[in-house]
């Protein structure tokens, strides 16, 4: 879209930046849950630091487990995803399964349309030692950048029935920057149950040690509609999670 044009490619340039200056070891995975629609030539075209490694992960919804030598958290989502709905949840729940593998003890899931800039990643991840999850927020008062006060209303309706319904005071349960502490996730793995849009909305419902972090986005909502952003029915997302 107009406002995060090529927000993609620069997020792989400050990527590279960055881990020059970094002490540690980063990991970037894509789950590509589109065959041939990443290449994974041109990212390490970009990404030239030794301190990064790059895995493309088929997303574990189109691969059986006997094709592969799967992780034991890869085939318990595998197993739930078989029979249900699949939609941009599955995508990160089989990068988080894949970490669950390794030896790193943070993750953090980003969209690739967000313009927010990657020099914050470290705010996320520096919570994780005490928090289960970290929240690059669109809408704390301190924010900066993405929506102005008129978010639309049904957006609103949605945080409120949830804040509410279980007693929560969280400002973005949608944004598509958030930290996870690797431990919590292998707690509850088996219990997840939401892989649409309304996924992490589970996982913080879950937790009770979350933190919101002011963020900062570089395009601002749109209210003539100009921002194309993914349809979402609220009242089906509310019902999932209440299941």
């Amino acid at each position: 879209n107009k406002f995060a044009q090529n927000s993609f490619i620069s997020k792989l340039y400050q990527l590279d930046f960055l881990a020059e200056d970094s002490n540690s070891t980063l990991k970037l995975i894509f789950v590509d849950d589109n065959e041939d629609k990443i290449n994974i030539k041109a990212i390490s075209s970009i990404i030239s630091s030794q301190k990064v490694s790059i895995d493309l992960l088929k997303n574990v919804e189109f691969i059986s487990v006997y094709e592969k030598k799967a992780s034991y958290y890869e085939k318990i989502i595998y197993e739930k995803l078989r029979h249900g709905e699949k939609k941009k949840g599955s995508a990160i729940h089989s990068g988080l399964s894949y970490l669950l593998d390794t030896n790193f003890d943070y993750a953090v899931y980003l969209d690739a349309d967000l313009t927010c800039p990657l020099n914050c990643i470290g705010n996320l991840v520096k919570p994780l030692g005490k928090y289960d999850i970290s929240i690059y927020s669109r809408r704390l008062k301190e924010s900066y950048g993405y929506y102005n006060d008129e978010l639309p209303k049904n957006t609103l309706d949605y945080q409120r029935k949830i804040n509410d319904y279980f007693n929560l005071s969280f400002s973005d349960f949608n944004v598509g920057y958030k930290g996870i502490n690797l431990k919590y996730y292998k707690k509850v793995i088996s219990d997840i149950k939401d892989f649409t849009l309304s996924f992490d909305s589970e996982l913080l419902i879950k937790s009770k040690k979350v933190i919101e972090i002011p963020g900062i986005f570089l395009h601002k909502y749109s209210k003539a509609g100009e921002y194309k952003t993914t349809n979402r029915n609220y009242d089906e997302m509310f019902k999932k999670v209440v299941e």
